[in-house]
């Protein structure tokens, strides 16, 4: 089983912010990989040498979009929502891209 669009990480704007949001890949990779191994040594408690048949916590740069929701905060209500494609990054920040 795959999914193609899965949730990774989550961040929040203000609406007055004029920001930029940065994803930090390399430790979202990380982070997956930590929760993959827990998962799978909780379940060996139950399924003596179980194992994932993947590991799939590396995330496909070709492939990486970013989705931006706007939604009434106290209805949770959407509003409106896209895909954006993302740009590479840059030497200094490896792993990171932009909008």
């Amino acid at each position: 089983m795959s999914h193609k669009m899965v949730v990774r990480e989550l961040k929040t704007l203000k609406p007055s912010d004029k920001s930029t949001v940065t994803f930090n890949i390399p430790e979202s990779e990380k982070a997956v990989d930590e929760y993959l191994s827990e998962f799978e040594t909780r379940r060996q408690e139950r399924v003596q040498n179980w194992k994932w048949p993947a590991r799939q916590n590396k995330i496909d740069r070709d492939k990486l979009k970013a989705v931006i929701f706007v939604q009434d905060k106290e209805t949770k209500r959407v509003y409106n929502a896209f895909v954006a494609d993302i740009a590479g990054g840059d030497s200094k920040t490896p792993g990171s891209h932009a909008l």
